[in-house]
């Protein structure tokens, strides 16, 4: 009795803590970041929750299911189009070193889409009925489309956020939410079918696309910049750690993420997948509405910090402490009364998307508030643990699922995925914490090379 009220009096004193943090001042700038970028981000989550109900009664569980692949698709190979070069834009102490990272990034996107592009077009038509959504097959020409936005997104986004142009990034998460929300709306009222929601993520992605490259373009002008070859080379060269171990891991990362869209389309179908994809749609809105903003403005604090200070385990400790409060009531609420709220936000045909909700809860609990800090790790130049990391959620995800899938039962799959998911991303935070702290002193993360 006396541990508990240990726990809850030291816990008391850490959000008192962290509010007087907030009402004095300190780390204001850090704080308005965080807003900024929060409420904009706040506004491109709300739009396509608004849309759901919507959706959901124009398409169908099945068509969902083939959305839930493509976006598996261009996902995977989105991640890997960049070598995970925009990771390393924020590092350099010249705004050149950055540019030029910046365009090396965007040069293998446009490479991997091209590669893509060709191997797409031989691939027999055959091989898409191993995920029983054959019909993506007939749209090829989408995927490549899908993998140069997300490539060329995550590569600006990074360089924008060095920048510290927090409000740029909010406005085109906000236009890419209402171009995407706006044409599968449009579509699906004409009965466009499946082929409606996937050019709806095409056209939200092209409009994010535009104000990221016209912000970038601009500053260009303004200081003059030239691209130099050799410099980008020399760049590339320089942070080869990224593609050597964040990429395996961040790969392993996503893959993770989208084998129950794969797995449960094999062993189940396209219905089940859109469940399950609706299910994370409505969910992982939510939640990203502060955890994507706080893992924007926490790689850029936590960088310095690590770097001046050689630790970054109070600003850990606070950013996830937030997230857990912010985070709570609502995944307790989806845990006692997910089918109900499905039914009635989404219609009848989504109630069983509401069971898969519940039995997410405690990993997309575990992911919100880990997923940001977990940033850490690539500052501390310990990739190599992120990549035994990503590697094994891969592995037990995947045994979850296929042991789900061998027992004939969706709901099984889903249960023993996010268990497993859950526990991983526990011993993640601890490992986190663990290198949050420099054991050589300030100073010393420029040099990624070594």
């Amino acid at each position: 009795m006396g541990a508990k009220r240990c726990s809850l009096v030291e816990r008391s004193k850490r959000l008192s803590n962290l509010l007087a943090m907030i009402r004095s001042g300190k780390d204001s700038k850090f704080i308005r970041n965080i807003i900024t970028l929060a409420g904009g981000t706040a506004v491109a989550q709300v739009i396509p929750l608004l849309a759901t109900p919507i959706i959901s009664r124009i398409y169908n569980p099945s068509e969902m299911g083939v959305l839930g692949v493509y976006l598996a698709v261009i996902s995977i190979v989105g991640i890997i189009s960049t070598l995970r070069y925009e990771n390393a834009i924020l590092i350099p102490k010249e705004d050149m070193d950055a540019l030029s990272l910046t365009f090396g990034a965007m040069a293998l996107v446009v490479a991997c889409t091209l590669l893509t592009t060709a191997f797409i077009g031989v691939l027999p038509e055959d091989r898409w009925r191993l995920l029983n959504t054959a019909n993506i097959a007939y749209d090829w020409i989408l995927v490549p489309v899908g993998v140069l936005g997300i490539g060329t997104i995550q590569v600006l986004s990074m360089w924008i956020v060095r920048r510290n142009r927090f409000k740029v990034l909010a406005g085109s998460r906000i236009l890419q939410a209402a171009s995407s929300a706006t044409t599968q709306v449009l579509f699906g009222i004409f009965g466009g079918g499946y082929i409606g929601l996937i050019i709806g993520q095409v056209i939200g992605q092209l409009a994010g696309c535009l104000v990221l490259m016209t912000t970038t373009a601009k500053w260009m002008l303004e200081k003059g910049a030239r691209m130099s070859t050799s410099r980008a080379k020399e760049n590339i060269v320089t942070y080869k750690r990224f593609p050597a171990y964040s990429l395996p891991a961040d790969v392993a990362n996503v893959v993770s993420n989208y084998i129950p869209h794969i797995l449960l389309g094999f062993y189940f179908g396209p219905v089940v997948v859109g469940l399950y994809a609706m299910a994370q749609r409505l969910l992982a809105a939510p939640l990203a509405l502060v955890g994507n903003a706080t893992l924007d403005v926490f790689k850029e604090r936590a960088a310095i910090e690590y770097r001046d200070n050689g630790s970054c385990r109070q600003l850990c400790v606070r950013t996830m402490m937030a997230l857990f409060l912010i985070g709570a009531l609502p995944f307790m609420g989806v845990a006692i009364y997910g089918p109900v709220l499905f039914e009635f936000i989404l219609g009848k045909q989504w109630v069983e998307a509401g069971v898969y909700a519940q039995l997410l809860s405690p990993l997309l609990m575990a992911r919100f508030i880990i997923g940001p800090v977990s940033y850490v790790l690539l500052i501390a130049q310990r990739q190599d643990v992120d990549l035994v990391w990503q590697v094994s959620l891969l592995v037990v995800s995947a045994i979850a699922i296929w042991f789900g899938g061998t027992i004939g039962e969706e709901t099984y799959a889903i249960l023993f995925f996010s268990l497993v998911y859950t526990i991983m991303y526990i011993v993640y935070g601890v490992v986190t914490y663990i290198y949050a702290k420099n054991p050589i002193g300030s100073g010393k993360t420029d040099d990624y090379h070594h």
